[in-house]
C-alpha cells in the first residue's frame, strides 16, 4: 500500500495542477455555450455547434491517438535506459500527424461547399468548414506538443496553454463577436483564433522540455552486441517505431470513435432535424462535457502512472491506483451530474426560454443516468490502453460508435433529440461495460472497491437528496445547490482519509515519515548530547474540520458550546447500543507523547477515535456516569464498518488512567478484551514538562524545586482516598504528581495484575520518536492490527523548553527513579533508552523536550 500511495501522490501532484486548469476550462466552456445561446439566434448557434463538433472530430482523427503512445513508449524508452530514442520517436510522431492534419485541412477546404450542401448547412456552413480546414493543422500540432510533455507527467503546458489559455480566449472571442453582431463566420473565426498561438507556444515548450530531459545525440552502447558506434539506437528504434504505430493506429480509431460518440449526434441532429434542434440538444447535453473535464484531468495524469506500474508488474499497486482514481472521478463528476439531473428545468432555463422543453428535460435526465454509471466504472479504457491492449480498446470504441450511429438513425426521426440522447447513453454504457469486462479478463484488475462505493454514497446523500428535497419544496435551485455544495464539502473533508484524498493534500509535504529517522543511529554507543534529533513539523495546521471545531470551542459562547455537546452526547446516549466499544486504550503516562500517538493512531484507516475528544476519562473521574455514557462517546458500528472496513476498531487515549488507582481494575472488568498501551519517557524530563504544563494551565503556582519538595505533602493519602471512595476526585493527585507519575514500574505492575501481561504494551517514547517507523510498526503488530504508516509525524501538544537542569540536580532526580526504572526494564525487555544514554555520557547539554513531546 505504501508504494501505491507513492504513485497516488505523483498522480495527485499532477492532478492538482490539472484540476486547476480543468476548473477554469469547465467554467469557460460552459460560459461559451451560454454566450453563444444568448448572443446568437438558435439557427446560428446550432450551425456553430455542429461545425465545431465536426472540427474536433477531425482533430482527434488526425492526432492518431499518439498521446497514449507517446506516454507508453516514452516511459518505456526511459525505463530501458534509452532516452535518446525519445527524441527520434517524438519527431516521427509529430511529422506524421502534422502531415495528416495538413492533408485533411486541404481536403476540407476543397470539399467545404459540397459537404455543406449535403448537410443542408447553406453558404454559411461552407464558410465555417473552410475556416475549420485552415485551423485544423494548428490544432493538431498544439495537441501533439502538449502530449509530448504530458508523456512524462508534466501538465504545465496542457493546463496553461489549453485548459486556461484556449478556454478563456475562446469564450472572450465569442463574447466580442456577439457584441459586435458578427455572423456565423465571425463566430467561428473568434473561436479558432487561439490555435495559432497555442501551436507556436506548445512547440517551443516541447523543444525546451526535450532539451532539458533528453540528450540530442545518440548514446553509444545502447544497442545489441555488435551495433556500430553512433548507430546504437537505430536497430532497437526501428522495432520500437513499428511497435509504436502498431499500438497507436488502433488508438487513433478509438479516439475517432470516442469523439464520434460525443460529437456526431450534434452533426446528425443538425442534418436530420434542424440547426435549431441542434442548438437545443447541444445546450441540453453540455453539462456532460463539463463533468468530463475533471475526469479527463485525472485520466491524463494517470497515463504515465499506469504505464510505469505496468512496466513494474505491480498488479496490487495498479489495482489500488485504479480504484482510487475511480473514486476521485466519482467525487469530481457526480456532483455536477446530480445537480443538473435532479433539476433539469432550472439548468435549461440558464440558456433562455426556447431551450426548456419537455423533450430537452428528458434528454438531461437520460444523459445524467448514463454518465453516473459510466463514471463509476473508472478510467478503464486508459488502463486497457496502457496495458498494451489498444486493439481491444479500439474494438470496444468502434462497437459503441456503430451502436450510437445506428440508434441515432433509428430514433431521431421518431423521438427527436431524445432519441439522440438515448443513442449516446447506450453507446457510453456499452463502451464502459466492455472495457470493464476486458480489464478484468486481460489485466485482472477490478475497479469495484469500498472507496468507490463510499464516494458514490457521499455524492448521493449530500447532493442528490438536498437538491431533490429543497427544489421539491419550492426552494430556488441556486440556494439548493449552495446547500448541497456545503454538505458535500463538509462530508469530503470529514471522510478525506477514507476517500484517500489525504494524498492530494500531502503530495507536496516537505517531511515524509522517512525524514524522521535520526541521521546518527541511536543506541547505547551514541552519547545522549551528541544524538541528532529527529525532524518534526512544528505547528502543522489542523485539518479544516478540527480547526472549525476548535474555533467554535474557543470563540462561541459557553452556553452554546455546552448545548452542542449535550445534543451530541444525547444522541450518542440514545444510540449507545449500536455503538462501538474500544479495543485499544492508551492509558498514559502524562506528557509522554500520548497526544502524538493519538494522532498517529487516528490516521490509521481501521481505527476509529472517540467522537468528541481524544479521551473520555471514564475509568478515572467519570466512572459514575455509567457504561452507556461511555459507549455514547464512540462511533456507530455501522459508521465504523463503512469507514474502517471489517477490521474497524475503536480506541481512546486518556493520560490519567495509568496513575489513577482504580482505573486498571475498572478497565479490566468492563473491557475484558481491550489492549492497553503505556507510553514512558525519561522521568526527569517528564516531571519538568508536566510542571510547565500545569503552570500554563493555571493548576500550579509554585516553582519547580518547591513543587517537587512539597509533592509528598500534597499527595499524602490521596491515592488511598481515591481507592476507598469511587466518587472522590483529587486535584492534587491529578495535577501535582510530578515525581510519582514518573515511577512507572508500580503503575504498570498494577495494569499487568489486572489485565495480564499479554494485554499491556509498553512503548519507550524516546525510542518511538527516535525511530518512529520501527517502533510504530512494532506497536501495531503487538496490537494485532494491520500495519499502517502515517505520511508524517507531527509534534502535538508540546511545551516550550525551560531552563537547563544542573548536572548534579539531574543526577539526583534520576537516582530517585533507579528502582522504578529497573522494574520498568522487565516490561520493556531492555533498559529504558534514557538509562542506556545516561550510562554512556553526561547529560548536562540536554534540553528538556528536545527529543520527545507529549
Amino acid at each position: 500500500m505504501t508504494e501505491a500511495r507513492q504513485h497516488l501522490r505523483l498522480v495527485a501532484r499532477g492532478a492538482s495542477l490539472s484540476l486547476l486548469g480543468s476548473g477554469v476550462s469547465a467554467v469557460a466552456t460552459f460560459g461559451l455555450v451560454l454566450v453563444v445561446a444568448r448572443a446568437f439566434d438558435p439557427g446560428t448557434s446550432g450551425l456553430f455547434f455542429a461545425a465545431s463538433a465536426l472540427f474536433l472530430i477531425l482533430v482527434g482523427f488526425a492526432g492518431l491517438g499518439i498521446d497514449s503512445g507517446m506516454a507508453r513508449f516514452g516511459q518505456r524508452l526511459e525505463h530501458e535506459g534509452r532516452p535518446d530514442g525519445v527524441r527520434a520517436l517524438f519527431r516521427t510522431a509529430g511529422s506524421t500527424v502534422t502531415g495528416i492534419a495538413v492533408g485533411l485541412g486541404a481536403l476540407l477546404l476543397l470539399a467545404a461547399g459540397p459537404v455543406a450542401q449535403a448537410l443542408d448547412w447553406g453558404r454559411g456552413g461552407a464558410d465555417l468548414l473552410r475556416l475549420a480546414g485552415l485551423a485544423l493543422p494548428l490544432a493538431v500540432v498544439a495537441e501533439y506538443a502538449q502530449a509530448g510533455t504530458r508523456a512524462f507527467g508534466r501538465m504545465h503546458e496542457t493546463v496553461v496553454i489549453d485548459r486556461i489559455g484556449r478556454s478563456v480566449a475562446q469564450v472572450a472571442g465569442v463574447a466580442v463577436a456577439g457584441a459586435a453582431g458578427a455572423g456565423e463566420a465571425g463566430l467561428m473565426l473568434a473561436w479558432l483564433a487561439w490555435y495559432p498561438v497555442a501551436a507556436l507556444w506548445s512547440l517551443l515548450a516541447l523543444r525546451r522540455f526535450l532539451g532539458d530531459r533528453v540528450p540530442s545525440e545518440p548514446v553509444d552502447g545502447l544497442g545489441p552486441p555488435g551495433t556500430p558506434p553512433g548507430a546504437a539506437a537505430e536497430a532497437p528504434l526501428a522495432t520500437v517505431r513499428r511497435e509504436f504505430w502498431r499500438f497507436t493506429w488502433p488508438r487513433s480509431v478509438s479516439v475517432l470513435a470516442r469523439l464520434g460518440i460525443q460529437k456526431s449526434d450534434v452533426v446528425l441532429v443538425a442534418a436530420l432535424l434542424t440547426p435549431q434542434d441542434a442548438a437545443v440538444y447541444a445546450a441540453a447535453t453540455r453539462f456532460v462535457a463539463l463533468g468530463q473535464v475533471a475526469a479527463t484531468a485525472v485520466t491524463q495524469v494517470l497515463q504515465p502512472r499506469f504505464a510505469a506500474l505496468v512496466l513494474e508488474g505491480s498488479r496490487d499497486n495498479l489495482a489500488t491506483v485504479h480504484q482510487t482514481a475511480t473514486a476521485w472521478n466519482v467525487l469530481l463528476s457526480w456532483p455536477l451530474y446530480l445537480l443538473v439531473g435532479c433539476a433539469p428545468a432550472a439548468y435549461l432555463g440558464l440558456f433562455g426560454s426556447g431551450y426548456d422543453t419537455e423533450q430537452s428535460r428528458w434528454v438531461v435526465v437520460a444523459m445524467t443516468v448514463a454518465m453516473l454509471v459510466a463514471v463509476s466504472t473508472g478510467p478503464v479504457d486508459t488502463l486497457l490502453v496502457m496495458a498494451g491492449r489498444s486493439a481491444t480498446s479500439m474494438a470496444t470504441a468502434v462497437a459503441s460508435l456503430v451502436v450510437d450511429l445506428l440508434l441515432c438513425l433509428l430514433l431521431l426521426p421518431v423521438l427527436g433529440i431524445l432519441g439522440a440522447a438515448l443513442a449516446w447513453g447506450a453507446a457510453v454504457l456499452l463502451k464502459a461495460g466492455l472495457a470493464v469486462h476486458f480489464v478484468r479478463r486481460e489485466v485482472q484488475v477490478s475497479g469495484i472497491a469500498p472507496v468507490v462505493l463510499l464516494a458514490g454514497g457521499v455524492c448521493l446523500l449530500t447532493v442528490a437528496v438536498p437538491v431533490l428535497v429543497l427544489t421539491g419544496a419550492g426552494v430556488a435551485w441556486p440556494f439548493a445547490a449552495a446547500v448541497a455544495a456545503l454538505a458535500y464539502l463538509v462530508a469530503v473533508r470529514v471522510l478525506r482519509r477514507q476517500l484517500r484524498l489525504d494524498v492530494l493534500g500531502r503530495s507536496a509535504a516537505p517531511a515524509p515519515l522517512r525524514s524522521l529517522t535520526p541521521l546518527a543511529p541511536p543506541g547505547p554507543s551514541v552519547p545522549h548530547q551528541a544524538r541528532t534529533a529527529p525532524t518534526y513539523l512544528e505547528g502543522a495546521p489542523l485539518v479544516p474540520l478540527r480547526r472549525i471545531t476548535s474555533t467554535v470551542r474557543r470563540r462561541a459562547p459557553g452556553p452554546l458550546v455546552r448545548a452542542l455537546r449535550a445534543v451530541a452526547l444525547g444522541w450518542g446516549w440514545l444510540t449507545a447500543d449500536l455503538r462501538m466499544t474500544p479495543s485499544v486504550v492508551v492509558v498514559g503516562a502524562q506528557r509522554c507523547g500520548t497526544t502524538t500517538l493519538f494522532r498517529m493512531l487516528e490516521d490509521h484507516p481501521n481505527l476509529m477515535r472517540p467522537t468528541q475528544s481524544k479521551g473520555t476519562g471514564y475509568f478515572d473521574d467519570h466512572h459514575a456516569k455509567g457504561a452507556r455514557w461511555y459507549r455514547a462517546q464512540f462511533p456507530l458500528r455501522l459508521t465504523g464498518r463503512l469507514l474502517g472496513g471489517r477490521e474497524a476498531r475503536a480506541f481512546e487515549c486518556s493520560g490519567y488512567y495509568l496513575f489513577h488507582p482504580l482505573a486498571a481494575r475498572r478497565l479490566a472488568a468492563e473491557l475484558p478484551d481491550a489492549q492497553v498501551v503505556v507510553l514512558v519517557r525519561d522521568p526527569v524530563e517528564r516531571a519538568m514538562s508536566a510542571h510547565r504544563h500545569e503552570l500554563a494551565r493555571g493548576f500550579e503556582d509554585l516553582p519547580l524545586d518547591e513543587a517537587l519538595a512539597r509533592e509528598s505533602e500534597r499527595l499524602a493519602g490521596e491515592a488511598e482516598r481515591l481507592a476507598a471512595d469511587p466518587d472522590y476526585r483529587s486535584h492534587a493527585h491529578r495535577h501535582h504528581g510530578y515525581l510519582a507519575r514518573g515511577e512507572y514500574g508500580d503503575q504498570i505492575a498494577r495494569l499487568v495484575d489486572a489485565l495480564g501481561p499479554d494485554r499491556v504494551h509498553v512503548v519507550d517514547a524516546d525510542a518511538l520518536f527516535a525511530d518512529p517507523v520501527h517502533e510504530f510498526v512494532d506497536l501495531q503488530r503487538r496490537l494485532d492490527i494491520p500495519v499502517h504508516l502515517p505520511e508524517r509525524v507531527e509534534r502535538w501538544n508540546a511545551r516550550p523548553g525551560g531552563p537547563r537542569l544542573p548536572v548534579a540536580r539531574r543526577a539526583e532526580l534520576l537516582a530517585h527513579f533507579e528502582s522504578s526504572d529497573a522494574q520498568l526494564a522487565t516490561y520493556l525487555g531492555r533498559p529504558p533508552r534514557w538509562r542506556q544514554q545516561h550510562e554512556d555520557a553526561p547529560v548536562q547539554q540536554l534540553r528538556p523536550d528536545q527529543h520527545v513531546s507529549s
